[in-house]
């Protein structure tokens, strides 16, 4: 019995420092990339099996992984991410990715954990297998696709899907036709405010800019008569100046001044709304 335990001991020890050198073996084989801030990088291209470690403040703006690289180790933010190897890629690591793009027609599984917001998959032969620690917010697959048959675990991971948009299911819109605008209702004549355009030696009026030109010998009053008489309606007019902070009306018998700004104020019929017309000084 003794002997017998002795070779069982022998051999789990054997068995134990095999796998421990295999691993150490495999762990050596994986290229260590580490991005710095110093480092300006646009592009970083993967061609064998990797590690990659970023500090929390540095945003990868691409990463691709070509032929050669089967198990790629992220550990960083990264802007757009490719897998465009022909073998079957194992993505582990910590971080969030924007953009994942997959091109090739192969296995991907994604090991890592982190936020991924869009993942657009461009070959229908591509098979995607999910982690639970990846939380996807939208899946992109070819049109035709199930996308069953391109997360081959959907079932057990379909709520790390936010937004899913497959070829076969996604109806097409048939743009709603736009409403026919109401036309607009006429104005009520007792709340309008504009005063008839009129061109005598005493007033012209110019509605396109909103000023009204008055003989500079005319008197107040005479204006006034000239725009009611035009205008036919019961609007209340009053012709009003600025002098430094305060506003002053003017008198029937005044002339208007040529050195404060002066306007016309035209109450509505209704007394509902109010208009406005710059004054303009004519020598």
């Amino acid at each position: 019995m003794k002997t017998v335990s002795k070779i069982l001991m022998f051999v789990s020890f054997t068995v134990f420092l095999f796998v421990f050198q295999s691993s150490f073996a495999s762990a050596k084989d994986l290229s260590v990339v580490t991005v710095g801030k110093s480092d300006h990088i646009e592009e970083l291209v993967v061609s064998e099996d990797s590690i990659i470690n970023a500090e929390s403040s540095i945003v990868i703006p691409k990463l691709i992984i070509k032929d050669g690289a089967e198990i790629v180790e992220v550990n960083a933010t990264v802007a757009n991410l490719e897998v465009a190897s022909k073998n079957k890629v194992v993505l582990n690591g910590k971080g969030d990715t924007t953009n994942i793009i997959i091109t090739t027609g192969n296995e991907v599984i994604l090991n890592a954990t982190g936020n991924i917001s869009k993942i657009e998959v461009i070959n229908k032969d591509a098979r995607l297998v999910v982690s639970e620690g990846t939380k996807i917010a939208k899946l992109i697959i070819p049109e035709g696709s199930k996308v069953t048959d391109v997360i081959t675990n959907y079932v057990q991971v379909k709520d790390r899907f936010a937004n899913i948009s497959d070829g076969t299911v996604t109806p097409k819109r048939t743009p709603k036709p736009k409403p026919t605008p109401e036309p607009n209702p006429e104005p009520n004549p007792k709340s309008v405010t504009k005063i008839i355009s009129m061109n005598n030696s005493v007033v012209q009026v110019d509605e396109l800019t909103g000023f009204i030109s008055v003989n500079a010998t005319a008197k107040v009053s005479e204006i006034k008569a000239v725009i009611v008489s035009t205008n036919g309606t019961d609007q209340s007019y009053s012709i009003r100046k600025n002098i430094g902070d305060d506003n002053f009306d003017y008198t029937d018998s005044d002339t208007i001044s040529t050195i404060y700004v002066s306007w016309l104020d035209v109450l509505a019929e209704d007394g509902s709304t109010k208009g406005q017309y710059l004054i303009n000084v004519i020598q």
